[in-house]
């Protein structure tokens, strides 16, 4: 199966108990897919600002590399963990809309 991009606009707010020093645009986390139990790697850039701090959130653009089961999902709503590991949770992202190809 081909890896697909998909582009989206999102709402992103990091765990209180996130990294002190936060997290800079341009990071690639996991990103924990709860429906299908597996994680897509996801380039985030913040918009309005280049660090978000722990309880803090952020309107910014990802650009995922998933598979077709994953691209049928993200649509405006769909929410999911960001995760800085396996499994350890500092975040979440909520699409607000999906972008057009570049």
């Amino acid at each position: 199966m081909a890896d697909v991009v998909i582009r989206v606009r999102c709402d992103i707010e990091l765990a209180p108990t996130a990294r002190k020093s936060g997290y800079g645009s341009g990071i690639r986390p996991n990103h924990f897919i709860r429906e299908l139990d597996y994680f897509v790697i996801g380039e985030v850039h913040f918009e309005g600002q280049e660090v978000l701090l722990p309880g803090e959130h952020s309107t910014a653009r990802v650009s995922f590399v998933g598979d077709e089961p994953f691209a049928d999902l993200v649509r405006p709503g769909f929410e999911w963990d960001i995760c800085d590991g396996p499994r350890s949770v500092i975040g979440w992202g909520r699409v607000l809309e999906v972008l057009p190809d570049a």
